[in-house]
Order: C-alpha cells, then structure tokens, then sequence
C-alpha cells in the first residue's frame, strides 16, 4: 500500500497538480499551490512538457500526410484501394480527437504575466489569454475538412439565393469544365447557363463507392479533380482521373440502365454529375445542342451492362421522345 501511495504521488506531481518546480516545499510555493484551481495545469511540468511534444509531433505527422493523401493513391492492398477499413483512417480520427484535447489543456494550462512576471492561474484570466492568442489557430488545425466538406451542401446554401444570382454562381463553379469539355463547345450561352444550372457538384473520399454494380446509372459523370476505380467481378478494371467521362451514353439508349461495374474514389475526387431527366429537359429547349452532343459525346468508360432490361423512362423523357 505504500509503494502505490508512493507511485499515485508522483503520477500526481508528475501530471502537474500540485508540482513543486523547485523542490524546496517553501511556504511561498505552498501558497501558489493553495491557489490553483481543481484541474489547473502547470505550464512547466513533465506532463506539459511531454504533451507539447506529441502535439508537434501529431501537427509533422499531418503535415506531411495530408498532402500525400489528397495527391498521391493511397496504399494499395490485395489489388483494391484501401477505403474507411484501412487503419489510416482510425489514425486520422485520433490525431482529430488529441488535437480538441489539446484545446481543452490550453484552456487549463496557466501562463507567465510578462507585463508582472508572475505564473497566472485565475481560469478566468487563463481562458481569455488563450481566445486571445492561438486558439484560432488552434481551432481551425483541429476541424477534419474531410468531414466538413460532406456537411456544407452547394445546393442548399444556393436555395436561399436569387434565381439570377443562382445561375451566375452556377456558371462560376461549373464554367471550367462546360470549357475543357468538348461535348459543350457548341452550347449557346444561354444553354450554358441552363447546363450549369443542373450540375451537380459531389466531394469524395478515398473509399467511397459512387457507384454499385446492379445501380442504375443516373446520368453522366464529369471528373474534375482526384481518380477512380472501377471494378467488376474479375477485379480492377480501370483507373480514371481528370477530364474523364463515366456513366451511360444517354443519346444511344432511351431508358437508363444498370451499372454493370463498381465505382470507388481512389483519391480525395470532385465530380460533376447531371442526370437524364435533366439533360433531356435541355435537349428539349436547345435542340440544335442536342444534336452536337450526340455527335461529340466521348465516354472514357460506359458503366452499362449487356442485360437488355431497363428502368422505365421518365416522364420527362417519355413524354418528349428519344435521343
């Protein structure tokens, strides 16, 4: 019972409570220790120290493999890309969770005054010298973009804007790809504000599946930044990355199919996706673009299987036709 006495002791001393820095047991450092708070933690203990350096240690580590991750294929095992399963992923949600603790230390870790010298304990006071300095910076290291980016939805915050200011804003985020794109060259402008109007922008990260096979096939897939895989039953198939068109070539068929392939991100991947319904909708009103698009159309992968069963068409499609 004395050595664990012993032992919970030091732990406590070590974790800063109520450390003597010194060693000298004065009756000046037993008044210093009479004022901390239950909790406050001493900025010049082992336990402080240890800590900053793991912190260092955690912001080198995300440093170096956040920009690996997002550039480069992430580590491939047994022929398929690693997705939510692979370990990195663990890792990267603990490195979030100790850096929001480490927020939670600062705001109970006391400071030197440098205007008096003195070691401030008041939480209060420690609290306020934290908002002061670096914990905005602090805050924006610990947020996880890659989750974030999944919680703001383009459409939603869109929704709230004009219908005018909408198509501008449409034509901004969708504009580059209507011009790399040489299916769209021959678009109006005001076909091309109608085309940005319908896409839609999806983010995604290593491991999503876009698509399942037996899916139907929405529409057709622009890829704007990042790489894809795409398999069947046999494994791999291909590797598709910016600029490359995937999905079904709507103009051929006039019902949607089935995906007869699996579609997963393979990097961090902006796509660009219009449907079908809504680019038959645009065929209606531009039919000479309807025309051109048919022509020019280059699909860099056709997910559509050789079943000859189909989804029934839309009414948007049904009642107009086919292309």
């Amino acid at each position: 019972m004395g050595k664990l006495r012993r032992f919970c002791s030091r732990a406590t001393q070590w974790l800063s409570f109520d450390h003597d820095p010194t060693g000298d047991g004065d009756a000046d450092n037993t008044q210093v220790k009479l004022k901390l708070q239950r909790c406050t933690i001493l900025h010049y203990t082992p336990f402080k120290a240890t800590w900053d350096w793991l912190v260092l240690l955690l912001v080198v580590y995300t440093a170096i493999y956040t920009p690996f991750a997002v550039a480069f294929l992430l580590r491939e095992k047994d022929g398929h890309f690693g997705g939510y399963d692979d370990p990195m992923h663990f890792i990267d949600l603990l490195v979030d969770i100790m850096f929001l603790i480490d927020i939670l230390i600062n705001f109970r870790t006391t400071y030197v005054d440098e205007n008096l010298g003195e070691v401030v304990s008041s939480p209060k006071k420690i609290a306020m010298h934290y908002l002061r300095g670096w914990f905005v910076i602090d805050a924006v290291a610990a947020i996880p973009f890659d989750l974030l980016q999944f919680a703001i939805k383009t459409d939603e915050v869109m929704y709230e804007f004009p219908d005018y200011l909408q198509a501008e804003v449409c034509v901004h985020l969708n504009g580059k790809l209507l011009d790399n794109s040489g299916v769209f060259q021959s678009a109006t402008e005001g076909c091309r504000r109608a085309l940005c109007m319908k896409f839609k922008t999806t983010h995604t990260a290593p491991g999503d599946v876009l698509v399942h096979r037996g899916d139907v096939i929405m529409g057709l897939y622009f890829i704007a930044r990042g790489s894809i895989e795409i398999t069947d039953r046999d494994g791999a198939t291909g590797i598709l990355s910016a600029n490359d068109v995937f999905g079904e070539n709507i103009c051929r068929f006039p019902v949607a199919g089935r995906s007869n392939y699996d579609v997963k991100s393979v990097t961090y991947c902006d796509l660009h996706l219009i449907s079908r319904e809504d680019l038959n909708t645009i065929f209606v009103i531009y039919q000479e673009f309807r025309d051109d698009f048919k022509e020019n159309l280059e699909l860099t992968f056709d997910l559509r299987d050789n079943i000859e069963d189909t989804i029934a068409s839309s009414p948007v499609h049904s009642g107009q036709g086919t292309y």
